[in-house]
């Protein structure tokens, strides 16, 4: 789960609708290309299961990689605001938060709330403080179990490169700049890990 769909992402997935469309494909087919081809899409993807992979999700699910999740039906791809939110034309990135904002409070409320309803038992996976602010309120309504939270992964965006290097052991703690925790990467590393294996 993100925060909400990017500008790019959105022109992603118009793209391949209308590719679809013109290849014939039906309504459910176009949507579900649309939902694939444009969800995480670009380097933040490759990021994206590069550290699922790294803290053991791929084994969870019994499978090589969690690239694998692109092409079937065992992820559902979502951001806790469904649809794009922009302000001032540029994409939304938490401010005004979703708790002091009534419109969007609504949207989690009524559409997130809708896919975990739909989802009982699903592991997610917020990425960045502020979908996980987001999925923990609807975690304590009750509707999304705490501990298949899975809380802390750096976002893969490309602004992350040297914390997600980092978490993903190809950059030492010698060669970080000051920007970088390496201790709270540390920490998040190694409770994701564990949280993974206790899921059983």
């Amino acid at each position: 789960a993100g925060i909400t769909p990017g500008l790019q992402q959105a022109s992603n997935a118009l793209i391949e609708a209308r590719r679809q469309l013109i290849a014939g494909k039906s309504s459910d087919e176009v949507l579900r290309a649309a939902k694939v081809f444009a969800s995480f899409s670009g380097p933040m993807r490759s990021n994206l299961i590069a550290m699922l992979d790294h803290v053991g999700l791929n084994k969870w699910l019994n499978m090589d990689s969690c690239s694998s999740l692109w092409d079937g039906n065992l992820a559902h791809f979502t951001s806790v605001l469904r649809y794009p939110v922009l302000l001032d034309g540029k994409n939304y990135n938490g401010n005004p938060s979703m708790a002091s904002n009534p419109k969007l409070l609504s949207c989690l409320k009524d559409f997130l709330a809708e896919e975990a309803a739909a989802l009982p038992n699903a592991v997610w996976v917020p990425l960045g403080p502020t979908a996980t602010l987001g999925v923990k309120y609807l975690a304590s309504q009750g509707q999304i179990q705490p501990r298949n939270i899975l809380e802390g992964l750096p976002h893969p965006s490309g602004a992350n490169a040297e914390r997600i290097a980092y978490f993903l052991g190809r950059k030492s703690r010698e060669d970080l700049s000051a920007k970088t925790n390496a201790a709270s990467l540390d920490s998040v590393r190694a409770r994701l890990m564990a949280q993974v294996r206790a899921l059983g």
